[in-house]
């Protein structure tokens, strides 16, 4: 089998990996989403003109859609909670005017898990919790990583790649969330 039909088991199947096997049906290995996207970065010249299509155009940016967030005073252990309740696994983490701070996946608990003060640092507001489990790289006074509806394919997929992230936000014109594009969104523009 090829790429592409690689690409269309993930979307078929809403998986972030698929087994790859050889000429004898043997497993060699998996490929990912995110090596996808990288092939899919390396061969942007060659992709034709539906790279050069806003997200708006491409349907990957709608409005109206309910965002789940966490205000930035919200404890650690809420936030989780939340994530667990609606079945995610990340949330944007938004300020008092609901602009984009940061993203808190799943991941960021185990940036901490192995501590000894686990406990205590989930009852921190999930702000100070992030700057904790991030000592070494947390910026949140940067903007997130985010798009905008008038951004093309080409600029999201460069964007994702050169941060190595797995989702980003589309935001308004004043940096609010209006929707989330998962490496799985990306993909299914491909495919279908």
């Amino acid at each position: 089998d090829n790429l592409w039909t690689a690409c269309k088991r993930m979307v078929d199947n809403i998986a972030h990996r698929v087994p790859v096997e050889n000429s004898e049906g043997k497993l060699v290995g998996f490929i990912t989403q995110s090596e996808i996207l990288g092939y899919l970065n390396d061969a942007l010249p060659s992709l034709g003109p539906i790279v050069g299509k806003t997200l708006k155009d491409l349907g990957m940016a709608v409005t109206g859609k309910t965002i789940v967030a966490a205000r930035m005073k919200e404890s650690a252990l809420e936030v989780f909670e939340k994530m667990s309740n609606f079945g995610f696994s990340a949330v944007p983490i938004i300020d008092d005017k609901g602009k984009l701070l940061t993203t808190l996946s799943a991941k960021d608990i185990r940036a901490i898990a192995a501590g000894e003060h686990l406990f205590d640092l989930l009852k921190l507001p999930v702000v100070d919790y992030f700057r904790k489990a991030h000592e070494k790289d947390a910026d949140i006074k940067s903007p997130a990583i985010s798009c905008l509806r008038k951004d093309t394919l080409e600029t999201l997929i460069k964007r994702i790649w050169a941060s190595k992230i797995h989702r980003i936000y589309v935001v308004s014109e004043g940096s609010k969330p209006i929707n989330v594009i998962s490496l799985h969104d990306i993909l299914s523009v491909f495919v279908s």
